[in-house]
């Protein structure tokens, strides 16, 4: 499982030629678990969508998932290149479930006229963009890692 562009210094090597990539871990195979269940959930909330705070949870528990089995496989990876870029995987999937389950909470506990303000949409949807866009083009800055 030789991946094109990852440097072999300091991996663990198979047998001659094949390096390890991914390694099973105790905390990843959890988060590996941890991810079967959040996909379960976000699959049955897919069927209760009609509503707009349906959608909104739908989202917010398929970013749940995505974060879940980033974090997997970020634990899972050997190489450090691997482990930035399901970081920044990751990063996509917490940043946009924070705002999505305010915004959940923000209906359920009967604000939703709140959410039609545009500085409150400026406030949940710019700044997890900002801080997915500053993630994603760390290696041109260097400001998250």
């Amino acid at each position: 499982m030789l991946l094109a562009g990852f440097e072999p210094v300091g991996l663990a090597v198979l047998w001659p030629g094949v390096v390890l990539i991914f390694k099973l871990t105790v905390i990843s195979f959890v988060l590996f678990i941890t991810t079967l269940v959040n996909l379960f959930v976000t699959i049955i909330s897919w069927q209760r969508r009609n509503t707009r705070v349906g959608r909104i949870f739908f989202f917010a528990m398929a970013a749940i998932t995505l974060w879940t089995l980033a974090a997997c496989l970020d634990y899972a990876a050997v190489p450090d290149q691997l482990k930035i870029f399901f970081a920044q995987i990751e990063s996509i999937g917490y940043n946009s479930a924070l705002a999505l389950f305010a915004m959940v909470s923000v209906i359920l506990a009967g604000h939703e006229k709140l959410l039609e303000k545009p500085w409150v949409k400026v406030f949940f949807i710019l700044l997890p963009s900002i801080n997915i866009l500053l993630t994603l083009t760390d290696p041109l800055h260097g400001w998250v890692w």
